[in-house]
Parts: structure tokens; C-alpha cells; sequence
């Protein structure tokens, strides 16, 4: 699951990068038009699988996976409702949701950067769902400096969540923390260090109106990049 689409509904090609790993299904819940951003989704999704050996930008994690890509929240800045996600998350499990296709290729790893304050029953319910078909879920920690214990999908039971680091390998100063947090992994920030190099995490982009590029992308108030 993303914040946002890899490519827009009406022109969903994705970056070059990406386009060997993604699978065919892109279904949308909520709200989405050719205003979405295609921002912080594309960039997550380039950490996971950008292609290697191309001699261009960098390689993701795993640039043999597939990435099943499901748009969850809608044009706003990423905003979106829990009954959306909640219906994401089990479609990305294998789970039938009414209105959509069954989804044929269940996703092994649900990853969810994004979160938010209080604890969904409707997001908890459906994580719990998505555990018992199997499916592992992959959390952001938040973004807030806080415990994240109280935040969805972070502080729900069963999800696997990660906080940031800095380039030193410290906590990053905007990371959630607490005993929820199960791994840390590098989160960026959008300053640069004393020679003027990006400390931000290098990724596919899409740019408006330059398309689709690789960049440095941190922002410690609304982005997640675990």
C-alpha cells in the first residue's frame, strides 16, 4: 500500500525503473483524479525495487520483487479515511471487498508509510484480517518525535513498525519511537551536510511537469520513507 499512485488513473505508466516490477492490478479506494501526487508512493516504491545495473539513479532492496501497488488515500496531501485503507489492506491480502475484482496475486508484504494519531478499530481489524490470511504488515513508526504506541497502523498489535535513523545511525530527531518499534532503517532529512550533500534518501520521483526522475526526498513533517 502507498500514499500514492505510481502513475495517475488515466496514465498510470511508471517510472522506467519500476516498470519491470510492478504487477498489472493498481486498484483505487477513495478518491483519486489526475491531481494526484505521484510523489511519495513513487518514491517509496523505488526504494523497494528500483531496477539495478542500468547505470542510472539507484537500486532498491529488492529489485527481483513485485510490487503490488494499491492506492489507499486520495488527492488532499495524502489524506484519505480508515475504511479505505481498511478495504486496501485486505484486498491486498487475498481478502474479498465488494465493488473491486478479487485480487488474484496476494501480496506477501503489506507496506504502509503512512499513519496517523489514535488507534483505528476499523484499521485494526482489517490488519488482523490481512495477518490471518497470511500477509505480513510493515508499519511507519510516525513522524511526531512521540510514542508511537497510540498511533494506526504503528501502535496496532501484529504490525512490524519502523522507526528512522539519521546518517549517523542515530535516531532521527523527527522518528516516533516506543515499544512498538521493531526495527529502524534510514529515514533521510531534507537538510544537507557540511559539504552540501543531501542527507535525504535517494529514489524515483515524479516531478510536475519534469516527469519521472530520481531525487532526494525528505521532509520530517509529512514524510515517512521506512
Amino acid at each position: 500500500l502507498v500514499p500514492a499512485s505510481v502513475g495517475s488513473p488515466s496514465r498510470p505508466s511508471p517510472s522506467p525503473a519500476l516498470a519491470a516490477s510492478l504487477m498489472k492490478s493498481q486498484p483505487v479506494f477513495g478518491t483519486s483524479d489526475d491531481a494526484s501526487s505521484a510523489l511519495h508512493g513513487t518514491h517509496v516504491a523505488g526504494i523497494i525495487a528500483a531496477a539495478t545495473d542500468d547505470g542510472q539513479g539507484t537500486a532498491g532492496v529488492d529489485w527481483n520483487c513485485r510490487l503490488l501497488i494499491v492506492r489507499a488515500l486520495g488527492v488532499e496531501h495524502g489524506s484519505g479515511v480508515d475504511s479505505d485503507i481498511a478495504d486496501a489492506i485486505r484486498w491486498a491480502a487475498g481478502l474479498h471487498v465488494d465493488g473491486v475484482p478479487d485480487n488474484a496475486t496476494p501480496a506477501d508484504v503489506i507496506n504502509m508509510s503512512f499513519g496517523g494519531a489514535g488507534l483505528s478499530r476499523t484499521m485494526e481489524d482489517a490488519v488482523h484480517d490481512a495477518l490471518d490470511a497470511g500477509a505480513i504488515v510493515v508499519a511507519a513508526a510516525g513522524n511526531t518525535a512521540a510514542d508511537a504506541k497510540g498511533d494506526s497502523p504503528a501502535g496496532i498489535d501484529g504490525v512490524i513498525t519502523v522507526g528512522a535513523v539519521d546518517q549517523t545511525g542515530r535516531i532521527a530527531p523527527y522518528s516516533s519511537f516506543g515499544s512498538v518499534v521493531a526495527l529502524m532503517a534510514p529515514g533521510g532529512s531534507p537538510d544537507t551536510d557540511s559539504a552540501g550533500v543531501p542527507m535525504g534518501v535517494l529514489s524515483t520521483i515524479e516531478l510536475p511537469g519534469a516527469g519521472f526522475s530520481y531525487t532526494y526526498y525528505a521532509d520530517r513533517k509529512s514524510t515517512r520513507l521506512n
